[in-house]
């Protein structure tokens, strides 16, 4: 397991998250940029291992404190933005709102919230009884995990929002899975790592290459802790907000600026000004709210 105040891993989910608007960005090399997202997914089940210890009323409302809290408020934050469009514009209501939001909110990318609360839910009972499991049962659990892992990396389906981000994130979850079950150790790590990119790779499977990158990203901060400090822990805390909020941002550029949305230059300027905009908000707000990651 992977503590829970390691700088390294602070300022990675700052990078990952960096990451993830480069790849809505469309601009060159976006596709690896998606790695973020897969580094996100591999830290929320590798942290449920401490949370998981507290009585499941505890851990229910933990969870739905950093998750499910900042999906409503970003659902009313975009929410809000769409219904002052229909207003101001000629777009009509069954354009902006669909039945598929019921699962994800009014922007695409806030399902990760929904989707995470019901990962750490439905993973509750099994990492709940993690640290009572014995070696010997340790092993044939991630040999289990490994090998579903490499099944869902397998799968190709043309799935309609949002199934298809569940089954991108799977292999992230089941991956995330087999490093609790192997002991975490820094050279287990490189091991099952270089096994999943050796078969993945070999067999094209299409999301191999993101899933080894955020792997790698976990190995490094694991094997190269920095202390948790003030500032990491901001870093943390904006990581998050960053994804939240680059949507408005791109959106704001896009209507602002004459270059295209897939450029390198609007990618760039988009991180920085959202990151500007991640800090303000968790500066204004941290005394109040909820940690959305330690």
């Amino acid at each position: 397991m992977i503590s829970n105040r390691n700088g390294s891993l602070d300022y990675a989910k700052l990078l990952a998250s960096f990451g993830i608007v480069w790849f809505h960005s469309g601009a060159v090399g976006a596709s690896y940029g998606y790695a973020g997202l897969a580094f996100f997914l591999i830290l929320l089940v590798l942290f449920l291992a401490s949370s998981a210890q507290h009585s499941k009323t505890d851990y229910m409302h933990l969870r739905a404190k950093r998750l499910l809290l900042p999906w409503l408020l970003c659902c009313l934050l975009y929410g809000s933005i769409k219904l002052a469009a229909i207003w101001l514009t000629s777009a009509r209501l069954d354009t902006e709102f669909n039945l598929t939001m019921l699962l994800t909110g009014p922007a695409i990318h806030l399902w990760f919230l929904p989707f995470a609360f019901v990962v750490s839910v439905a993973i509750y009972p099994l990492m709940k009884r993690a640290a009572s499991i014995p070696q010997i049962g340790r092993f044939p659990l991630a040999f289990g995990f490994g090998l579903l892992t490499l099944l869902c990396l397998a799968l190709r389906t043309n799935l309609p929002v949002p199934l298809a981000q569940w089954a991108y994130a799977l292999p992230s979850i089941t991956f995330a899975l087999c490093l609790a079950f192997s002991g975490g150790g820094a050279l287990r790590q490189v091991m099952l790592i270089s096994a999943l990119g050796l078969i993945g790779l070999s067999a094209g499977w299409a999301a191999t290459p993101q899933l080894i990158l955020a792997a790698v990203l976990l190995a490094l901060c694991t094997t190269l802790p920095l202390p948790g400090t003030a500032l990491s822990g901001k870093a943390s805390r904006a990581a998050l907000l960053v994804y939240l909020l680059h949507p408005l941002i791109s959106s704001v550029l896009t209507r602002l600026l004459e270059a295209p949305a897939d450029t390198v230059i609007f990618a760039s300027l988009t991180i920085v000004l959202t990151v500007i905009l991640a800090f303000l908000v968790d500066t204004l707000w941290h005394a109040r709210m909820v940690p959305f990651f330690r």
